[in-house]
């Protein structure tokens, strides 16, 4: 999943290492993230939002074809199940 996590950072002249101490994870964990090796919990989206000031919708490229993968999961679980 894109993002622009570094973006952010860079304006706020932040490196990986202060925004994982401010939202309580991982260096290693904001860096795949931010590479987009990682797609974060709702929890962890939500705290780098709130860190960032911003949204959830407004950090992270929420590609609408992703979200449909969860609905066709369960269509599909759905139709094994009848």
């Amino acid at each position: 999943m894109d993002n622009y996590i570094r973006v952010f950072r860079s304006l706020k002249k932040e490196r990986q290492e202060d925004v994982a101490k401010a939202i309580g994870v991982t260096v290693g964990t904001i860096n795949q993230i931010e590479n987009g090796k990682n797609i974060p919990s709702f929890v962890v989206a939500v705290r780098l939002a709130r860190h960032f000031n911003t949204t959830v919708e407004k950090l992270f490229i929420i590609d609408q074809l992703d979200m449909l993968s969860p609905i066709e999961d369960l269509i599909a679980i759905d139709k094994k199940t009848q």
